[in-house]
């Protein structure tokens, strides 16, 4: 019930198999969080997402460099703040006016890879606006290149079944999977483990997934129906 309420990164109870669910429950309570957030304050309450991603930030920091793999809550909030504050930024017009090429967004995969590393210290607490800088940068690309092969059937593929992917993903690592050798555990191992992750993830985005989200669609139209039906 603490998983499924996404409250379980509350409750210390994760584990190898639902470690990686604690990001689930912070992206969850984001959602809430700013939906309350635009409901009394209107449209323009968006903007707090800076001030408060730039204070977690600092928060993390004041706690100490081991902060940013040990806090598996609210601390982490900014990872998913960064990305909200390029939202607040975005326009359409990035892709026709901006002038930047592919070694920049090079560079900024490079800085991302540097701050998502554990030898780089406390360049650690920059991630998330590495991680941004590399989402501006994507955005800005138009015909690109790198635009193009984000825009390809494979990848397009990819962020569909993404959601699955990750919550999928920890289960077919565990146990016999994870023995062995490193010859074993990932040159055999490991495409199998991608395979059984790859087709599980396929199967609950088009099959599990997509008959819940019909099912509540179809609850949905059928309740505003009976709501227009004169009272008699």
């Amino acid at each position: 019930m603490w998983t499924v309420s996404f409250l379980v990164n509350y409750r210390g109870e994760l584990n190898s198999y639902n470690s990686h669910f604690w990001s689930l429950c912070v992206e969850v309570h984001f959602y809430l969080s700013i939906a309350l957030v635009v409901a009394l304050l209107g449209k323009k309450g968006v903007w707090l997402v800076w001030p408060i991603c730039i204070a977690i930030t600092a928060l993390r920091i004041g706690t100490g460099p081991a902060a940013y793999y040990s806090a598996l809550d609210q601390l982490r909030m900014d990872e998913l703040l960064a990305g909200g504050c390029v939202a607040t930024l975005y326009q359409k017009s990035w892709s026709d006016r901006a002038s930047v090429s592919a070694p920049i967004v090079g560079l900024a995969a490079l800085l991302w890879f540097v701050s998502s590393a554990a030898f780089s210290g406390w360049f650690q607490f920059f991630r998330p606006y590495m991680t941004a800088l590399l989402m501006a940068s994507v955005l800005a690309h138009a015909n690109s290149l790198i635009a193009r092969f984000l825009a390809s059937r494979a990848m397009a593929y990819v962020a569909t079944i993404s959601y699955a992917l990750y919550v999928i993903h920890q289960l077919t690592v565990q146990g016999w999977m994870n023995t062995g050798s490193i010859f074993d555990r990932y040159l055999l191992k490991r495409p199998v483990s991608l395979a059984l992750t790859f087709g599980a993830a396929h199967f609950s985005t088009f099959y599990w997934e997509k008959f819940w989200m019909r099912a509540g669609k179809l609850w949905i139209e059928s309740r505003r129906k009976r709501r227009l039906l004169p009272v008699t």
